[in-house]
């Protein structure tokens, strides 16, 4: 049997980057809760390497595959075959799974079905989810160009472009900020 290195991948608490290695829970003695953490060399000792907290909704397992340009693929990645259709990557009864977008039906994922179905990674759940956030944010903002609130015809200027985007990372922070909240008090 072949073995294989198990990495991961989740989106830091601090930024929202993605950020790829080496996944560990800690206690957290003053909020009596687990922390979710990924740092970069498992051979190094814990305390001397740079530790990222991140969002432990978004760990995602490396698979140990990758797709037809070389980008390895993670649990949770939406997978496009050569005729556009769309698949989530989904770790079901101990392996991972290729689920067709839109139904429950899947089929385990092997580095010869990615490369027999050409299947490239497109996406992932989780930036789906943000991006569909800012689509929301930005129709937001659309209903005020209508309204003619300092948008000029929809003709942004690059420092209007700037505050928008600005004001997007605000709102995503606020969001991001109200999810921990509610989840500290269920």
């Amino acid at each position: 049997m072949e073995r294989r290195e198990i990495l991961f991948s989740a989106k830091a608490v601090e930024d929202g980057r993605w950020v790829e290695g080496y996944f560990v829970m800690r206690p957290e003695p003053v909020e009596d809760e687990y922390k979710a953490y990924i740092y970069q060399d498992f051979c190094s000792p814990f305390d001397s390497q740079e530790i990222v907290e991140v969002d432990r909704d978004t760990v995602c397992q490396f698979t140990g595959l990758q797709d037809i340009k070389g980008v390895e693929i993670y649990e949770s990645d939406i997978m496009c075959d050569e005729n556009g259709e769309r698949y989530t990557v989904e770790y079901e009864n101990g392996t991972f799974c290729l689920v067709e977008s839109g139904t429950r039906s899947g089929f385990r994922i092997s580095q010869e079905i990615v490369d027999k179905l050409g299947l490239c990674c497109v996406d992932n759940i989780f930036d789906k989810e943000e991006k569909q956030k800012r689509k929301e944010m930005m129709e937001k903002c659309s209903l005020l160009k209508e309204t003619d609130i300092g948008y000029n015809n929809m003709k942004m200027e690059n420092e209007t472009t700037k505050k928008v985007d600005e004001m997007i990372r605000i709102v995503d922070e606020l969001l991001s900020r109200i999810d921990r909240i509610r989840k500290e008090e269920s």
